[in-house]
């Protein structure tokens, strides 16, 4: 999650979307251990979400129609992983889709993710097409242990540093 260069521009949305592949992430990981996960039920919950409770309602009709019939959810999900693999190529379909335009941070650009800084393997050679396999270990990695920019950790009230990590 970035800085704002406007107060109007990226802030939440980026959150949220950051969210989202954290709970995908860490629910694939989970379910590895259980065998009632159910990736579909979570974008199932991801996508009731966004279309009850996010506010922008034109966001809303194009999250709709790209869950319910440009990339429906319902067909996308083959595997356990997909939970976390639909959501990372529904994320590049709406950066592919607001590139360019006014609500768009002039500062930090829509682009597909990750970008060869975050991830030098994850095009191929050839047609720099995504590699679906390094997708998945990069996002694995890159989404399981999430915390700000330079924080270590959180300070009590007496000045001791406590480990900002949940067990």
């Amino acid at each position: 999650m970035g800085t704002l260069s406007s107060p109007v521009l990226r802030g939440y949305t980026c959150g949220l979307w950051t969210l989202f592949h954290v709970l995908t992430v860490n629910g694939y990981r989970n379910g590895q251990k259980d065998t009632s996960f159910d990736p579909l039920r979570l974008l199932l919950a991801i996508r009731d979400w966004v279309l009850s409770f996010f506010a922008c309602d034109h966001c809303r009709v194009h999250f709709r129609k790209m869950t319910t019939k440009t990339a429906r959810i319902e067909t996308s999900i083959n595997r356990e992983e997909d939970v976390f693999l639909y959501l990372w190529k529904a994320h590049n379909l709406v950066n592919s889709r607001l590139h360019g335009r006014e609500t768009e941070d002039p500062k930090f650009p829509k682009y597909q993710f990750p970008p060869h800084f975050l991830c030098q393997d994850c095009r191929r050679e050839i047609n720099k097409e995504f590699d679906e396999d390094k997708i998945k270990n990069f996002l694995l990695l890159y989404y399981s242990d999430i915390r700000p920019i330079g924080r270590k950790g959180v300070e009590e009230e007496d000045g001791e540093e406590v480990e900002d990590k949940l067990e």
